[in-house]
């Protein structure tokens, strides 16, 4: 009859399991990925050697491996470290939205001022193709966070006409940066 365990909580201790021998399955899930009976009994005997508060689960290393068989150690061990990677990219995954939005709510604000500096100036004005191109580059960025993105980039020639076309790969790095001088320049030029 094979061992039965909750597979949602592996470690928890089960029917006619002791409470020796789930203290002690703990103590071997926290050895991490380099975890055996041999390393985990070795630990014990340290314990016990030593002056240790606490006295270890077992001292007897054929205790352990039989503690292991019978109580599925391997496969509840291994389920413990599945639930800890999915709670790990789950943890990073919701970083990485809450960054992006906050990249989007920066965006956006910038648009938003950019937007309104247009509405000061006249077209005629020199400052004009500046503000146009810091709209483009926010609203590409833009684009870009919500997974529409713009690989291609018009290059204007001295006529104001596009002359190329070319890829732009720069790092999120110069792109904030870009976008920073970009806002301080506005604010400096509608002071």
């Amino acid at each position: 009859m094979d061992f039965e365990w909750d597979i949602e909580n592996p470690l928890a201790r089960c029917k006619g399991e002791t409470a020796k021998s789930n203290a002690a399955l703990h103590d071997y899930a926290a050895m991490g990925s380099g975890r055996s009976i041999r390393a985990l009994y070795a630990g014990y005997r340290q314990r016990l050697d030593g002056e240790a508060a606490a006295k270890p689960p077992s001292s007897r290393e054929r205790t352990l491996f039989t503690w292991s068989e019978r109580y599925a150690w391997q496969a509840r061990v291994a389920r413990y470290d599945e639930l800890e990677r999915t709670a790990e990219f789950a943890a990073i995954r919701e970083a990485a939205i809450a960054d992006r939005k906050k990249r989007i709510a920066s965006l956006e604000q910038y648009r938003d001022h950019i937007i309104k500096a247009l509405d000061k100036l006249d077209p005629a004005d020199a400052r004009h193709k500046d503000v146009t191109s810091a709209l483009r580059m926010v609203t590409d960025e833009l684009r870009t966070e919500y997974g529409d993105n713009v690989e291609r980039h018009e290059i204007s020639g001295p006529d104001g006409g596009p002359i190329e076309h070319r890829e732009v790969n720069i790092s999120d790095e110069e792109r904030d940066r870009a976008i920073s001088a970009l806002a301080d320049t506005l604010a400096a030029k509608l002071r």
